[in-house]
């Protein structure tokens, strides 16, 4: 994501100053590239508490010998 937005970035100063729909596209491709991290990393962070919740639903339903082995290892 890094390496897009400085190559966008790039674009937008190599642009002509007259090329005013040029530079527009350029700034919505930037926050297209944006909004896209922030919804990829929404999803990701959306898995981790899935996969927490699931583990802990695990834990709840561990039998009490297992949990007590559990503990003392």
């Amino acid at each position: 994501m890094q390496a897009l937005r400085a190559e966008v970035i790039a674009a937008w100063k190599r642009c002509p100053v007259r090329d005013a729909e040029g530079q527009r596209l350029l700034l919505q491709l930037i926050k297209m590239a944006d909004k896209f991290e922030a919804m990829l990393t929404g999803a990701i962070e959306t898995g981790k508490f899935a996969e927490h919740q699931i583990r802990m639903d695990e834990l709840r339903n561990e039998s009490k010998a297992r949990s007590l082995l559990r503990r003392i290892a």
